[in-house]
């Protein structure tokens, strides 16, 4: 409820005050590291579009960004694998269909 949660929050704040430290709870914690492996996957994603640019100039391209930002971790390093040996986007994707 709303009012246990404001009350948890000001005792938060009044040990954080008296010990002169952040308190960090078990959910920031874990809400913390969620976000750090979402921007790692983001980051990833974005280096294997580009490289995807690099190799396949004159590739159609949206097609595909749309697809990669939409990946698990698993399928962009399946890519990332495939890149080296691929000959075009379409081969390169086709394991993902």
């Amino acid at each position: 409820p709303h009012n246990l949660d404001i009350e948890v929050k000001n005792l938060v704040d009044q040990i954080e005050e008296e010990s002169h430290m952040a308190y960090v709870t078990s959910f920031e914690r874990i809400a913390r590291e969620e976000g750090k492996l979402e921007g790692e996957l983001r980051g990833q994603a974005k280096v294997l579009s580009k490289m995807i640019r690099l190799k396949y100039p004159h590739e159609n391209h949206a097609r595909y960004e749309v697809s990669i930002s939409q990946l698990s971790e698993a399928q962009i390093d399946l890519l990332v694998e495939r890149f080296l040996d691929s000959t075009s986007l379409s081969e390169m994707f086709s394991s993902l269909d």
